[in-house]
């Protein structure tokens, strides 16, 4: 479940806050308007959901959601009536859309817009935790601060890190226990190779798993999307680094593995730039 947006159109001051009280536990931003201002509204800012409280005579109101989603918004609908207004009751067709009545209970009206808004996916409200404007969600891990969320991008430099460190323990105690001769002379160009290998686990890394945080298998889906990727990096990691840890090393890794090693990483740096945002606020 990751956070979504809102706006409920009432009139009606109590049942506007019975409604938003029956919402708090949901990872939702809620706006609020009046029921003349529908149209204005939707046409300022995108949202996931309108709820619409229809009273008896709902037909006009969810008029104003059906030409906001004829003019290429994606939105669905809740609509509120009272029990007079069921009999001409007629939900729209171009959107997903739902009902309940006014006085239903808020359990009923949570339930109504975890279907409209995450279909087949589980929530519950103890994957939330709301600290003043901050919203934290422990199912998607994301963060969110009056509505916007935080940029995590830093993970990749965070995984990046611990890479350079982890190396800087592990390959001198390889050349020590497992090599022989010094590995002096071939340093400059492992370091080389081992920061664009770190480079590309990292970017690689964070992107799948802002994908894979988005799905009900993320534990399955983060090794199997990873994994193939991983792997021409991972060759050619190995294809220059093979020549600087032979006996007679020149110190200089074979500069195609490297330029191959290099345009990897350049390309996944791109991608993720490119598509990290619209992971993030998905």
């Amino acid at each position: 479940m990751h956070m979504k947006r809102a706006m409920l159109a009432s009139d009606d001051v109590h049942t506007a806050a019975r409604f938003r009280a029956a919402l708090a536990g949901l990872d939702i931003a809620i706006v609020e308007c009046g029921l003349i201002d529908i149209a204005s509204r939707l046409a300022e800012r995108e949202v996931d959901l309108v709820v619409v409280d229809g009273g008896r005579s709902p037909d006009v109101l969810v008029q104003s959601v059906e030409n906001a989603v004829a003019e290429g918004m994606a939105v669905s609908l809740l609509l509120l009536v009272d029990m007079e207004g069921l009999a001409s009751l007629r939900l729209p067709t171009r959107l997903s859309a739902d009902f309940m009545l006014r006085e239903g209970t808020g359990e009923e009206a949570a339930a109504r817009v975890r279907g409209l808004l995450w279909p087949g996916e589980e929530a519950s409200t103890q994957e939330l935790i709301r600290i003043d404007d901050m919203t934290l969600n422990l199912a998607t891990y994301q963060a969110y601060r009056g509505g916007v969320p935080v940029d995590f991008t830093y993970l990749e430099y965070a995984l990046f890190t611990f890479l350079v460190v982890l190396e800087l323990i592990a390959v001198p105690a390889f050349g020590l226990l497992l090599l022989g001769p010094s590995l002096g002379p071939a340093l400059p160009g492992l370091a080389l190779v081992l920061l664009l290998a770190d480079l590309g686990i990292a970017v690689i890394g964070t992107l799948v798993s802002a994908i894979a945080v988005h799905t009900r298998a993320r534990d399955l889906i983060g090794p199997v999307v990873g994994l193939p990727l991983l792997i021409p990096a991972l060759i050619a990691t190995a294809r220059a680094m093979g020549p600087l840890l032979t006996l007679h090393t020149s110190g200089s890794p074979p500069g195609r593995w490297l330029a191959i090693l290099g345009l990897y990483d350049l390309v996944f740096a791109l991608l993720a730039y490119a598509v990290f945002d619209f992971l993030l606020e998905d």
